[in-house]
């Protein structure tokens, strides 16, 4: 039987394996990273990449001012206080709205929001006990894009939706940079 740490290490290899096997004519594919922290001063970080599965939903609908697009991104993460750690990863379903009728300085703004899943290396750190391994991820962010580069801010929510008690949860705040390529 693995242990949390060694679920952990499979399912991230098994995601990595499914993204990058996903239909190769599939142009958009992007890598990022996350910095941030949670309202317990626990530290955090997240390498990620994916793919975007529909490049403009707008071809289906007759919409002029955004660009709405889904995107699938796997994420490695890391998370530590001054007395523990945990190692972990998730898979994210993401919608994108890109305003195109707004620019910042050339920057395009956007907004996007995402659901998941997540595998935890273990359930405790700092005063938190999240109960359990598997937890559900929801983020919300808002961002700036140029050519190939995005900036965001994210809000992400992390918990095992009361699968197990208890149920606290961890937020995370972050700072967020994407290339896509």
């Amino acid at each position: 039987m693995l242990n949390n740490a060694q679920l952990v290490i499979v399912t991230s290899a098994i995601t990595l394996a499914l993204i990058s096997s996903v239909h190769a004519s599939r142009d958009i594919h992007f890598a990022g990273i996350d910095v941030g922290t949670t309202e317990h001063d626990i530290e955090t970080f997240a390498l990620n990449w994916g793919m975007t599965i529909t490049d403009d939903i707008n071809r289906l609908l007759p919409l002029k001012k955004y660009r709405i697009q889904s995107n699938l991104e796997a994420s490695l993460f890391y998370w530590a206080d001054d007395d523990s750690e945990i190692f972990g990863t998730s898979v994210q379903l993401i919608f994108d709205y890109e305003f195109r009728d707004k620019q910042v300085f050339g920057w395009q703004p956007y907004v996007d929001f995402g659901t998941g899943i997540a595998l935890l290396s273990n359930t405790e750190i700092g005063p938190l006990d999240l109960s359990s391994a598997f937890q559900f991820k929801n983020h919300l962010s808002l961002g700036i894009r140029k050519d190939n580069m995005d900036l965001s801010i994210r809000l992400a929510h992390l918990s095992n939706a009361g699968i197990k008690e208890p149920n606290e949860g961890i937020n995370i705040l972050s700072f967020a940079a994407r290339y896509r390529f």
